[in-house]
């Protein structure tokens, strides 16, 4: 699979939140971000950021499936394993929903005539292709930079992007518009920022990332920057700020034994942030 990126807070935002001028503890902050978004995924057991993936799943019954992840976009529904059918979305089969994107399962439209099945073996059956991922706002989850691509044209294998300004101010008036460790898109690409300079506005990027495919882009293609859910953001960075403080202080919990006193055990998690966690935790599964 290609490389697979999901960090929700870049270490410039952390800075910000922390009031962190310097530039000696950029690599630990973007180290703790990782470990912050990691970690958030783990608790939550789902992911906020958008995969372009296909995921095999075990025939359940004939007329409805549980996704058993989130699905943001679907592309394409095989039924049955080798000799594969295509099932079309709005003639054959629906995308079930809470309230969604993202979906959470498919049923067969009652007029269609159609079943799910398998034929060797009900084990990954069925064949689902799309963006899988989670968000509560995925139709303005990627936000336009005000920025455009200068290179003419960006070749599909640099790893170079050249913008118009890189520090410069965002369509909501917030900078800098692009940051180190974001997810961005151009076109159906999606790249991930690795190093920003900010006197030659190139951007050092990954190509193709997360299940997406590398592609030549002409001068003045828009570039839109990926927005993880609201909460997910301010989770993420009090978590990955809490953890950069305990590089200078002593942020504890302490920990009553009776038959020995009080020992003290470092906290692993803030309790605010543990509570904010549930709000996002996937239950079924």
């Amino acid at each position: 699979m290609a490389e697979t990126y999901g960090v929700y807070v870049s270490y410039e935002d952390i800075k910000q939140y922390s009031g962190v001028d310097a530039a000696a503890d950029d690599t630990l902050l973007g180290r703790l971000c990782r470990q912050a978004s990691a970690r958030w995924d783990a608790g939550t057991l789902r992911t906020c950021y958008p995969v372009i993936e296909t995921k095999t799943i075990d025939y359940q019954d004939p007329w409805e499936l549980n996704l058993r992840h989130d699905l943001l976009e679907l592309t394409t529904f095989l039924n049955g394993d080798r000799a594969s059918t295509e099932l079309v979305e709005g003639t054959d089969i629906r995308l079930q929903q809470f309230s969604g994107p993202p979906y959470n399962g498919v049923e067969i439209l009652a007029d269609s005539g159609s079943v799910f099945q398998y034929n060797d073996t009900y084990q990954g059956a069925l064949s689902v292709t799309g963006v899988w991922g989670w968000h509560n706002n995925w139709a303005d989850a990627w936000q336009d930079s005000a920025d455009t691509v200068v290179d003419a044209p960006l070749s599909s294998s640099a790893t170079s992007l050249t913008v118009t300004d890189a520090d410069g101010t965002g369509i909501w008036g917030d900078t800098p518009r692009f940051k180190a460790h974001t997810l961005i898109k151009i076109e159906s690409e999606y790249l991930f920022i690795t190093v920003k300079n900010t006197t030659t506005n190139v951007l050092t990027v990954r190509r193709g990332v997360n299940g997406s495919t590398a592609a030549a882009h002409d001068a003045s293609t828009a570039i839109y920057i990926y927005q993880p859910p609201d909460g997910v953001v301010q989770g993420v960075t009090r978590w990955a700020s809490y953890l950069y403080a305990q590089k200078d202080a002593s942020v504890f919990d302490t920990t009553t034994i009776p038959e020995s006193g009080v020992i003290i055990t470092p906290q692993g998690i803030p309790k605010d942030v543990m509570m904010a966690m549930k709000n996002y935790r996937r239950w079924y599964i």
